[in-house]
C-alpha cells in the first residue's frame, strides 16, 4: 500500500536516472528509517536537485537504503523537466504527499508489466490511466473463455502475496467474471478469486483456460461491496481471501500445491471474461496491485 512518514528528508549522492540511494538526514529533518519507513512499501517522494524537481511513488528498500524511481511510464510521475532527472550527486529526497498520495489504496500496476493470454483469439485491452489506475476491457466472448494478464514468478516454489483492488462495471445483459488468479505455468490449471455477476464473490478452480468449476461461492448481494482480493502462497498452501478495505481479510479457501496445481504456480495476475457475442465491453479498473515476497 502507499504510505506516508513524518518529516523524512535525506541527502542522496546518486548520479544519473537510476534508483535513488537514501543518505543522511537533512537537518532538521529525520532519516527515512528513523521516520519509520517500512521495507518493501511504497511512498510518495520528492527529489529536489537545485531548482529541478521530480515526484512519483517509489518502493523503499531498507537493506539497500534506496527508493525506486519508476519514471515517465508511471501514471503518477511528474518533474520540472518532464523526464527523469539526471541527478547531480547533491540532491535531496523527501517523503512528501503529492496530488496522488491522498488515497492510501492507489498503487496501480502498469499495463506493460503484464503478458496477455487468452483461450480464444482475442486478448483483453490494458490501458494506463492517471485517475483510476489500470483499465482493462474485454469485448465479445462466445463461451466460458478467460482472458488473462499475468506476471511470471521468479521462484515459483517460494512464498508470495498478491493483494488487488478491483473497481468494475457490469453491463446489465451480461454474464461477467473479474478477479485475480494463480496458474500452473505448464498445464494452464488455475485458481481464481473474484466477483461474478450471477453469484457475487467466488473462488473458481479452472482445469484449462476455458473450463472452471466453483469451489467456494459467496452471496450474490455482495457483488457491489467486495472490491478487494488476495492470494497468498506460503510455500505449501495457496489461500484465497476477499475483503472490503484492503486491511481486514475474510479467508475463503485453501488448497495445497499437490491437491490441484501439482507444483507451485508460475503465473499470477488479473483476469476477466464477459460471456456474450455482442454489445458493450465489460470494463474494470485496478487502482491497487501489490505482489511481494521472495517468490517475486
Amino acid at each position: 500500500m502507499t504510505l506516508l512518514v513524518n518529516r523524512a528528508k535525506a541527502n542522496t549522492a546518486t548520479t544519473g536516472t537510476g534508483t535513488a540511494t537514501v543518505g543522511s538526514a537533512v537537518s532538521p529533518y529525520q532519516s527515512w528509517s528513523a521516520a519509520g519507513a517500512v521495507d518493501g512499501e511504497t511512498y510518495p517522494y520528492l527529489i529536489e536537485d537545485g531548482m529541478a524537481w521530480e515526484t512519483d511513488f517509489g518502493v523503499y528498500a531498507s537493506g539497500a537504503g534506496t527508493v525506486t524511481r519508476p519514471g515517465t511510464s508511471s501514471p503518477q510521475f511528474a518533474s520540472s523537466t518532464g523526464a527523469l532527472l539526471s541527478l547531480s550527486g547533491s540532491a535531496t529526497i523527501a517523503c512528501v504527499g503529492n496530488a496522488r498520495s491522498g488515497p492510501w489504496d492507489f498503487k496501480p500496476p502498469l499495463a506493460a508489466s503484464f503478458t496477455l493470454e487468452s483461450s480464444d483469439a482475442t486478448q483483453m485491452t490494458l490501458t494506463d490511466d492517471a485517475q483510476v489506475g489500470l483499465m482493462s476491457s474485454t469485448n465479445q466472448i462466445a463461451g466460458p473463455q478467460g482472458r488473462w494478464a499475468y506476471r511470471t514468478l521468479t521462484t515459483k516454489t517460494s512464498a508470495w502475496d498478491m493483494k488487488v483492488k478491483i473497481d468494475f462495471w457490469y453491463p446489465q445483459d451480461n454474464y461477467s467474471e473479474l478477479g485475480i488468479f494463480v496458474r500452473d505455468s505448464i498445464g494452464g490449471k488455475s485458481h481464481t478469486v473474484g466477483c461474478h455477476s450471477n453469484s457475487g464473490p467466488t473462488v473458481l478452480g479452472w482445469t484449462s483456460l476455458a473450463s472452471a468449476a466453483v469451489v467456494q461461492a459467496g452471496n450474490a448481494f455482495q457483488q457491489d461491496i467486495i472490491p478487494w482480493y488476495r492470494i497468498k502462497y506460503d510455500g505449501t498452501n495457496y489461500t484465497f481471501y476477499w475483503g472490503r478495505d484492503g486491511k481486514n481479510w475474510s479467508l475463503q479457501y485453501t488448497t495445497g500445491t499437490t491437491t490441484y496445481l501439482g507444483a507451485a504456480g508460475g503465473r499470477v495476475g488479473i483476469y476477466q471474461t464477459s460471456r456474450r457475442t455482442a454489445g458493450t465491453p465489460t470494463v474494470m479498473t485496478v487502482p491497487y496491485f501489490s505482489l511481494t515476497g521472495p517468490g517475486v
